[in-house]
């Protein structure tokens, strides 16, 4: 009976925050960003706004649940208020979208990171206002986690933070609803992407662990790609301000998302157009755009002395920030990041974790035939996956549709490079599914063999394999739900399921200077501990703590954070059983 009361009250938190997120993108809507959205966008809206508010409130004050609930209240208050507005889809197609949504969510399982980093960075933001050099604690906390930025808000009263990673479930939904609405039968290549990515959803994205911070990036890069292929078919500019906004939203969540600026490549010939009007006609977005990048530039140089931590070359030296990152840290980082997706722990497990290299080592070693150990790694299982899918559903189209001669052929050469540069970048520099290639793999096969092809489908096919792929998606998420709650041995199913309970670590308190920090007995994580927190691994290091008007002022040694990072990997990446090292004191740094 437990499990029911917990779906319940998972169900209404679900709606409540869904319809608040709504609420917010009207405002958007409406004052900023003046042009056509269904629903499935203005959710995916409000999420900007949310972000937006987040950062610039935590430049003033801590993101405390006296400030933020009210804030998600007011977001339902704005929903009802545009009730008569807003363009819903279909009835049946909503239900069906919300109620497979909900299904995958039905999990006590998280990613794999949310101690690590996630949660820790939260409740940072909740607890005080923006500190200066928070990557002195914690480097991984310095990334930009526009998405935990949002997450910040959605603290409750009881629950507190436990339900925060429904949103990124909410948001894939919200992709997805927003997908409906441009399944148009006059435009097949479109029509055939989008059922591709329902397919891909249904088939691959079936467990609600794998909707981490990534998959929003990557609803968000098909979101650029639909509306490039809409501008290819209208030529209206408005997509050019709806795909600037979407590629920032993106950029803001993880940063590879970049490599989408390719896509706008498209609009080369229109210049002059997008320049005149963003002058004449636009300059609320023009503005709003501006101010947009500079609470991001703002928020990350207070927080690691970087426009966009670890990009060594947006870094300032200590001796001009002194709570910066500095370029020494920032390089190891990035080192460690490029080797992470260019098939360095592939090469070490194959040697059996005999030969120990360095991020830096393999850099020079396999600086242009790093792919041989890429495709070493179970990854390329993933990229297959993607591909099957893709090919299964071009063979829906062959197999199920006439080919027809078109008086304007597709073929255009901005529309080949607007697909094929950004997948040839992600290809060269981060070949790695998760890393965007769900989306810039697919799309540029899909664009080659439409422009090498005139095929009309028939939809029935893609309506029929749609079916089956829920059926799949339904069953696979009633089996996990069913092994969850039966495992008697995983500690945190309980009988709150399926609400979420996280870990907790035992902590000590050490003071620097006249600070009380706590000391997490986990060696590198620090979960639920109170903040501000050091992993215990780091315990010894040396850290300045000073506050000013309350604001925390955070400094480190450079040259010593290095040191640590360099000994840590040679424990923890480096060793078979990365593991069995979690709460061994004994291997701390001393």
């Amino acid at each position: 009976m437990s499990y029911l009361y917990n779906s319940l009250i998972l169900l209404f938190f679900f709606i409540f925050f869904s319809t608040s997120l709504i609420g917010y993108g009207v405002v958007i809507k409406k004052k900023i960003l003046k042009f056509e959205f269904n629903l499935g966008e203005l959710g995916i809206l409000g999420f900007l706004s949310l972000y937006i508010l987040s950062v610039f409130l935590n430049f003033f004050i801590p993101l405390n649940i006296w400030i933020t609930f009210p804030i998600i209240i007011f977001g339902i208050i704005l929903f009802l208020l545009n009730f008569n507005q807003l363009k819903f889809p279909k009835f049946k197609v909503l239900i069906i979208i919300f109620i497979l949504s909900f299904v995958s969510l039905l999990t006590v399982n998280l990613h794999d990171d949310h101690l690590l980093y996630q949660i820790p960075y939260i409740k940072y933001k909740q607890e005080y206002k923006i500190i200066f050099g928070l990557i002195s604690l914690n480097d991984f906390l310095a990334y930009s986690h526009g998405f935990y930025d949002i997450m910040s808000l959605f603290k409750i009263p009881i629950l507190e933070n436990r339900l925060v990673f429904l949103l990124p479930v909410i948001f894939f939904m919200f992709f997805i609803i927003s997908l409906t609405s441009y399944l148009q039968k006059d435009e097949t290549i479109l029509k055939t992407f989008i059922y591709f990515i329902f397919f891909l959803t249904l088939l691959k994205f079936t467990r609600s662990k794998e909707f981490g911070t990534d998959i929003p990036v990557i609803a968000l890069i098909f979101l650029i790609q639909i509306y490039l292929l809409k501008f290819n078919s209208t030529k209206k500019l408005e997509y050019f301000y709806k795909m600037i906004t979407i590629f920032s939203m993106a950029v803001i969540f993880k940063i590879y998302a970049a490599l989408a600026i390719f896509y706008f490549f498209i609009f080369s010939k229109f210049i002059k157009e997008i320049i005149k009007n963003f002058i004449s006609k636009q300059k609320l977005v023009l503005f709003f755009l501006v101010f947009l990048t500079l609470i991001i530039f703002t928020k990350n140089l207070i927080q690691s002395g970087c426009l966009t931590y670890p990009a060594s070359s947006t870094c300032l030296d200590k001796k001009i920030i002194s709570w910066s990152a500095g370029k020494e840290l920032s390089e190891w980082r990035q080192d460690f990041l490029n080797g992470g997706v260019k098939g360095w722990m592939p090469y070490v497990r194959e040697n059996n974790y005999q030969n120990k290299i360095s991020p830096q080592e393999y850099k020079r070693k396999f600086k242009y035939n790093y792919h041989q150990n890429v495709f070493k790694d179970p990854d390329t299982e993933r990229m297959l996956i993607v591909l099957v899918i893709l090919l299964a559903t071009l063979l829906l189209v062959a197999f199920g549709g006439k080919q027809k001669i078109y008086k304007n052929k597709l073929f255009s050469i901005p529309l080949f490079l607007s697909s094929f540069l950004p997948f040839f970048s992600w290809f060269i520099l981060m070949p790695y599914i998760r890393y965007g290639g769900y989306a810039y793999l697919p799309f540029f096969f899909l664009v080659l063999f439409y422009n090498f092809s005139n095929y009309k489908e028939k939809e029935k096919y893609f309506i029929i394999f749609l079916v089956l792929s829920i059926f799949y998606f339904t069953s696979k998420n009633i089996k996990r739900i069913k092994n969850e709650v039966i495992n008697k041995d995983n500690i945190f199913i309980t009988n709150d399921f399926p609400i979420p309970i996280f870990e907790e670590y035992k902590y000590e308190k050490k003071k620097f200077g006249g600070t009380v920090v706590n000391i997490s007995e986990h060696n590198f994580k620090c979960g639920t501990v109170p903040v501000p927190c050091l992993p215990g691994y780091f315990e010894n290091m040396k850290l300045m703590i000073k506050f000013n008007n309350e604001y925390m002022f955070l400094k480190s040694n450079e040259k010593e954070q290095v040191e640590i990072l360099n000994e840590k990997l040679k424990i923890y990446n480096l060793t078979e059983d990365r593991y069995k090292n979690d709460f061994n004191k004994k291997i701390r740094y001393k």
